[in-house]
């Protein structure tokens, strides 16, 4: 982890969505109730989200290419692609208060992997206000995805920002803290959600910092919340 006095240049927080801001178990379990006639057929028996769910978190673990896909395979329904719904995501609880403890101290960006409409949704989620205009990248959108480097420096041009100013926060070890070192910027990664038992395979791969969701972020970078 980087000390305090490492953080004294950043200037700029840019976000992940998925398992950052928001909750993805809805669209999975939806999707995986669209598949259980089909599982059940081809397993021989019956089979519930909470067996999936495990399978989503073990396919995180080993940073397969999607844990959605890894689930699907051991449940024998990869030919199966039932279509995710974003618009059943949820927002993680802690959220609009650490967001608005950061924007009060630092300016606020978006880089995440999204189907089109991302700053709709936001906006719909009440979240839109914290960050800056214009600086919401969904790779859809954009037309760039991460770990494409291009994503994140397109991000800090609208920003104005050098990447030494910028911290990336996400849950990705790849996409959100490798490919966002890669460029310069420090990281934040989220351990939680789906790729949370994942091991860094190396220093490339290892966030500066560690945490469990955005309250700890918000002490960290703004100090501790005073009780009235």
């Amino acid at each position: 982890m980087i000390g305090k006095g490492d953080l004294s240049g950043i200037r700029w927080i840019f976000f992940d969505v998925g398992s950052t801001l928001v909750d993805e178990s809805e669209p999975h379990r939806t999707r995986f109730f669209e598949m259980l006639p089909v599982i059940r057929e081809r397993l021989g028996r019956d089979a519930d989200f909470g067996e999936f769910e495990a399978l989503l978190y073990e396919g995180g673990s080993i940073m397969f290419k999607s844990p959605f896909v890894y689930a699907r395979k051991k449940m024998l329904v990869d030919d199966l692609a039932p279509k995710y719904d974003p618009w059943l995501e949820t927002v993680y609880p802690e959220v609009p208060a650490a967001l608005g403890r950061l924007a009060g101290k630092y300016r606020l960006g978006v880089i995440a992997n999204q189907v089109a409409g991302l700053e709709e949704r936001l906006e719909a989620r009440g979240l839109i206000g914290y960050f800056e205009p214009g600086v919401v990248l969904g790779s859809v959108d954009v037309g760039m995805r991460k770990p494409d480097p291009a994503i994140f420096l397109e991000a800090l041009r609208r920003a104005g920002c050098s990447p030494e100013e910028a911290l990336m926060v996400g849950d990705h070890a790849i996409n959100d803290v490798k490919a966002a070192k890669a460029v310069g910027m420090k990281t934040a990664r989220l351990y939680r959600q789906y790729y949370k038992g994942y091991v860094p395979a190396d220093g490339s791969e290892k966030e500066d910092i560690a945490i469990g969701d955005l309250t700890e972020l918000a002490d960290i970078m703004c100090g501790p919340e005073q009780e009235e």
